[in-house]
């Protein structure tokens, strides 16, 4: 059964197992532990090794050798705390976009078009609801294609014509406007010399 078979088919909401097949593909489970990696070794050992660093040089000389390992330890499990609920939270947030879609997202039916003239880029372009994609999927010949969409999300997952589907990001996307009537060698109106 192909992803789009799989959607068409269930309603939304979607449950959670078929939610949480879909969401990762958005947010992979990989992806946030290596992001925990990082954070770790960048903001969290900053966080709780910088006041460290600054009490060896207020106590250069060992004056303070019996209680400072014990006041670091002590400062580097406190700050940890809301350091990692941050992280926690910011996981959980990002998260919150990808389950939303795809368990109230609707099937949109997208139109496709393709470049036209030498030089142009050869991928194609869908559009749906405002805003212009090129994703990296070969349409062929389609016509149209599905899009799994929610209002407000930040991404859709795109429907190949083998039915499987490609999470694509649309927040940098500008909405399609107006299309532009007239030709480009149209002259520009004459400027002003303002004194």
């Amino acid at each position: 059964m192909t992803d789009l078979e799989v959607i068409t088919q269930t309603p939304a909401p979607r449950p959670a197992r078929l939610v949480k097949r879909f969401a990762h593909r958005i947010d992979p489970l990989w992806g946030f532990v290596l992001y925990g990696i990082l954070y770790f070794v960048v903001v969290a050992n900053t966080v709780g090794v910088l006041p460290l660093a600054v009490l060896v040089n207020v106590y250069p000389h060992g004056e303070a050798a019996g209680w400072l390992p014990y006041a670091w330890l002590a400062w580097y499990l406190v700050v940890q705390v809301p350091v990692w609920w941050w992280f926690v939270a910011w996981k959980a947030r990002r998260c919150a976009g990808a389950i939303a879609l795809v368990r109230d997202g609707e099937l949109v039916t997208a139109s496709v078009s393709r470049p036209v003239g030498m030089g142009s880029s050869r991928m194609e372009t869908i559009a749906f609801r405002g805003y212009e994609l090129s994703p990296p999927i070969d349409f062929g010949d389609a016509q149209q294609c599905k899009v799994l969409f929610l209002a407000g999300a930040r991404y859709v997952f795109v429907f190949a014509p083998d039915g499987s589907a490609m999470a694509c990001g649309i927040h940098g996307d500008v909405p399609v406007g107006p299309l532009r009537t007239g030709s480009n060698t149209e002259p520009l109106p004459e400027a002003r010399i303002v004194e």
